[in-house]
């Protein structure tokens, strides 16, 4: 059925007469009752009234809601079959059936109104005998059984909080019943009570008040009370009793098994004076099926059937209709609500309801953290979300940056969530929250899992294997597969012979490069000059003297460099390396000697020689650089230098730098043959 998108209006028989003009929506289950009411009304005007026009008017009426009922009735039993409750679907009144049904009410209210009932009161007589035996309509317009049945109250009830007071009231929504007030009743019942729990002397639930069709009444538990109580369940029923009611008749008196009195407004007790109402009370039981029939035990009654004051009830307004063809209209729902109070001692028509709930401490309904798993290294903000009730505050451990909890709802539930920055590992988050009674407890847990990086691949690209090295540091490059997702959270770490001394980061491309110095190196004072330290000339003739190098590091000059590549957040994890040897060499440059021109004749300057880089390594054998050359030829004998001393300087240059030996020479050389009379020392 169409949806309205207004407030429906629960319509009762008396009602007809209230509401006159006004417009709104119906509900399946009103229109139903209105309708099947209506039919019945139609058909006593049509019983009752002679004047033609009056009688053509409820034909048509009575055709109309026929078909407006039948309509609604197979629409309602579509709903169900849906899982649509009936009494909450809302017809539009543009509806035709509805327009329809409308339209005989408005004209019901203005021929019922009070100048037509007193004439229909003072003279009109009907086709099966004499008005006073039948209810007037005006009296049948105050009858709730008439108006939409009560069988169904809806009972709500708040879950109640252990070790906490429970202050609360339970409410009702009871039908429309052609604004009659009804006698309300409520039950309690748990396990652990052996009588309903009182607080400061006053009983759990006390009073009630009836505003429009919702029932209130407060409740109230101690702290005391409610400490025991967790995990129990309480039912709290529910009963409303509206009287069978009817107004006097023109005689002031009261048909069909109605009795002139009053009905206390609180208690519901009746009084037959002053007469102000009819009170439908049954004189003697009847049977359940044949309810015309009178019995005082079950035995009495044919079939099975059982016998009580109840089905009098029913006999008494069924015979109030009996002539009336159309009284199958009435709705079932009716029917099965009309029964017998004894506490009363009258006829009612109740509606029932029940509401259970399951006593409760503080409540972790909820918790988890947004995403669960993340790529270490992320920075991206995590999301915990909780769902607490009945809560004073709660706290995260290990606390994420959130700090204590404060509910927003102590005695509700709180929905929450908080963003913060990931941690560095996988972590288990415990969420604890207290109770508002500042001692139960509640707890969940949820766990972030930080993904390790996968194993990688790394090469270095730089230096090669066994490259010899001249500078006492080196440019390590390489390539990590796969390169990192986020840029920074890999690193390589440089090791040099086992010991670390630098690192970098490796870029989105997998890249690396970074500078490291060597540890074992040869220095310049590791490197020596060897010849012969004093040299004898004491022959004419040139000599040679050769002169060699040798470099002997204490620790040597290999060098074993490692890139171990780890993940920044977990340093502690080798997710790959690789490694090289490197060899640390001095280049040699040049070999050059001096004479200290001690003698006549000694060169003025540095004889050199290019060594052109000839390479040096650690603990090799000697490595010729040159000689130091000299000689006599001249006649006669360098007198000024015989028995005495030469000097030559020598210097070799190395890419590490300069080593300075002297070597002597002990000149003594005799008469030489020959005419040249220059002194030079021949080298």
């Amino acid at each position: 059925m169409k949806k309205s998108k207004f407030p429906l209006f629960r319509l009762g028989a008396k009602a007809f007469a209230s509401r006159l003009n006004a417009k709104g929506f119906y509900t399946l289950g009103v229109a139903i009752g209105l309708s099947g009411g209506l039919l019945v009304y139609w058909a006593m005007v049509r019983d009752v009234v002679q004047d033609p026009t009056v009688v053509a008017q409820a034909d048509n009426c009575i055709s109309q809601l026929q078909a407006a009922n039948t309509f609604f009735k197979a629409a309602a039993a579509q709903d169900s079959n849906n899982g649509i409750d009936p009494n909450k679907d809302e017809l539009n009144l543009s509806d035709p059936n509805v327009v329809n049904v409308t339209q005989c009410e408005d004209a019901l209210t203005q021929l019922t109104g009070v100048a037509a009932a007193q004439s229909l009161k003072s003279g009109a007589t009907r086709r099966s005998g004499d008005l006073s035996s039948y209810p007037l309509l005006q009296n049948l317009v105050n009858t709730t059984l008439l108006g939409y049945g009560a069988a169904s109250c809806s009972l709500t009830a708040r879950a109640g909080i252990a070790n906490y007071p429970y202050y609360y009231p339970v409410t009702a929504t009871i039908p429309n019943q052609g604004g009659q007030t009804p006698i309300v009743g409520i039950s309690w019942s748990n396990p652990s009570f052996s009588s309903p729990p009182t607080d400061s002397g006053s009983t759990y639930c006390a009073g009630g008040s009836l505003s429009g069709s919702t029932w209130t009444e407060p409740c109230s538990v101690d702290a005391a009370s409610s400490k025991p109580l967790v995990g129990q369940v309480n039912t709290i029923a529910f009963a409303a009793a509206f009287p069978v009611v009817a107004g006097l008749n023109a005689a002031g008196g009261c048909d069909n098994g109605f009795q002139p009195g009053s009905l206390d407004p609180t208690t519901g007790a009746y009084s037959s004076s002053p007469a102000s109402i009819c009170v439908l009370i049954p004189s003697h039981k009847n049977c359940s099926v044949t309810h015309n029939q009178m019995c005082n035990q079950d035995s009495d009654c044919p079939g099975g059937e059982t016998c009580s004051y109840a089905q009098q009830c029913v006999a008494n307004v069924q015979g109030a209709l009996q002539n009336n063809p159309y009284l199958n209209m009435l709705p079932e729902l009716d029917r099965d609500s009309l029964g017998y109070n004894p506490v009363l001692n009258y006829c009612v028509e109740t509606c029932t309801g029940t509401a259970s709930f399951t006593w409760q401490t503080v409540q972790v309904k909820a918790f988890d953290v947004n995403p669960s798993s993340i790529d270490m290294g992320s920075t991206d903000p995590i999301t915990f979300h909780w769902t607490i009730s009945d809560a004073q505050s709660a706290s995260i451990s290990p606390d994420p940056g959130i700090g204590t909890i404060t509910s927003r709802y102590p005695t509700g539930t709180d929905d929450s969530s908080a963003s913060v920055s990931p941690p560095t590992q996988t972590t288990t988050y415990t969420f604890l929250a207290l109770g508002v009674d500042g001692v139960s407890t509640d707890f969940a847990t949820a766990t972030l899992v930080v993904k390790q990086p996968s194993p990688v691949t790394v090469a270095i690209t730089s230096p090669t294997p066994n490259e010899q090295v001249l500078d006492t540091g080196v440019t390590v490059t390489g390539l990590v597969v796969p390169p990192p997702a986020v840029a920074g959270t890999l690193e390589v770490q440089i090791l040099v012979n086992g010991s670390y001394l630098s690192n970098v980061a490796v870029d989105t491309n997998g890249n690396f490069s970074v500078t490291t110095a060597l540890l074992n190196t040869i220095s310049l004072s590791d490197i020596t000059l060897e010849g012969t330290a004093v040299v004898t000339l004491n022959a004419c003739g040139p000599v040679q003297e050769p002169i060699t190098v040798i470099a002997t590091p204490t620790n040597g000059s290999m060098n074993g460099i490692v890139a171990r590549v780890i993940a920044v957040a977990a340093p502690a994890t080798t997710l790959g390396s690789a490694s090289v040897t490197v060899e640390h060499v001095v280049s040699l440059l040049d070999f050059q000697y001096q004479w200290a021109g001690i003698c006549p004749g000694d060169p003025v300057g540095p004889i050199s020689t290019p060594l052109g880089g000839v390479i040096l390594r650690a603990n090799q054998p000697p490595e010729p650089v040159g000689s130091v050359n000299c000689g006599y030829t001249n006649n006669p004998a360098p007198v000024n230098c015989g028995g005495s001393a030469d000097a030559a300087v020598i210097s070799l240059s190395t890419s590490v730098g300069q080593v300075n030996a002297p070597q002597y020479w002990d000149v003594n050389v005799p008469a030489c043959c020959g005419t040249d009379t220059t002194l030079p020392c021949t080298p």
